[in-house]
């Protein structure tokens, strides 16, 4: 939360000033000065927001783990998103390419995932390792800095990118 100290105090400044001077204009029977009060606090609440979001913005994001996949994603290789698939859809996003989900049957993907006309995109442990022993070049990307240790029991684990408490690994080593 220290890194959101100047945020939260300017939220708070925002809140109590705004309201208060709203409170007070509405009592003098000013309006105009009362609502111009009120939209002064939106303002400094928003600008509170945005740069609490630029923050935060290497774990929401995956946009630096992307442009690692991008340097070197062929055609035919496969991008797996580890888990829950809510925390790597942004680089579904920014290599708009589809991504395979390993073990990401749960939450809000669990029910979708079992309609006969869903994508075959969800894979289990019997997948993933014919996947990554498979001559085709796969990229992983998982927020479990343990999961490196799981996958080099399967094979060969390179390290691609890693950002924001995530990490971009591969059964494949760049190319220089």
């Amino acid at each position: 939360m220290g890194l959101f100290r100047g945020p939260l105090i300017g939220t708070a400044i925002a809140i109590f000033a705004g309201t208060g001077l709203n409170w007070f204009f509405r009592r003098q029977g000013m309006r105009t000065a009362a609502n111009w009060a009120l939209a002064g606090m939106m303002i400094l609440f928003i600008e509170c927001a945005h740069i609490s979001l630029g923050v935060f913005y290497s774990v929401l994001g995956s946009q630096p783990l992307a442009a690692a996949i991008q340097r070197t994603l062929q055609p035919g290789e496969e991008i797996i998103s580890d888990g829950e698939y809510s925390r790597t859809s942004s680089v579904n996003f920014y290599t708009g390419e589809q991504l395979l989900i390993y073990n990401g049957r749960i939450n809000g993907l669990w029910f979708g995932s079992l309609f006969p006309d869903a994508p075959p995109i969800f894979l289990e442990d019997p997948q993933l390792t014919e996947l990554w022993q498979s001559s085709t070049r796969v990229y992983f990307v998982t927020g479990d800095e343990n999961k490196r240790d799981s996958l080099q029991k399967i094979g060969p684990v390179y390290l691609i990118a890693q950002a924001g408490g995530k990490y971009v690994l591969s059964n494949k080593q760049s190319s220089p």
